[in-house]
């Protein structure tokens, strides 16, 4: 899998495609970081939190994105610091941080895709710790 950037200092097309992403469901812009998503994508969550499971289908995958900021009050922030691209999969390295109920946290996460024709056809996504991660959504 190759490094984020070439010897020229350009992202891979790939990782430019799930930073975009990332950055659209940052900016609450729904539509385009569905953009990036098979109609038909899975992703799975490890865990076993209320977020946690198999979603299937744009839909269902902004769906639980909103549903992650209703939760937090809009206080969940990812920041990828790095992407790991070829032109078919993208590893995400991620930190995390949200409020809920009072409480705070502060986590990474890896996000591995797998693409066809450009478009994310599955994601998996694994926390560092999910013993402490999933009580913060169940809370």
């Amino acid at each position: 899998m190759a490094s984020p950037t070439s010897g020229s200092g350009s992202e891979h097309p790939t990782a430019a495609r799930i930073r975009a992403a990332f950055e659209a469901f940052a900016a609450e812009d729904y539509a385009a970081a569905a953009a990036v998503l098979d109609e038909h994508c899975h992703y799975r969550v490890n865990g076993r939190s209320r977020i946690s499971g198999t979603y299937v289908g744009r839909d269902a995958i902004v769906g639980l994105f909103r549903r992650i900021d209703e939760l937090t009050g809009g206080t969940f922030n990812t920041s990828p610091f790095e992407i790991f691209a070829n032109d078919s999969d993208a590893v995400a390295l991620i930190d995390v941080t949200a409020e809920r109920g009072g409480e705070s946290i502060a986590y990474s996460l890896v996000i591995v895709a797998h693409l066809e024709d450009g478009a994310i056809v599955e994601m998996w996504s694994i926390t560092d710790d999910p013993y402490r991660v999933d009580p913060f959504w169940d809370a």
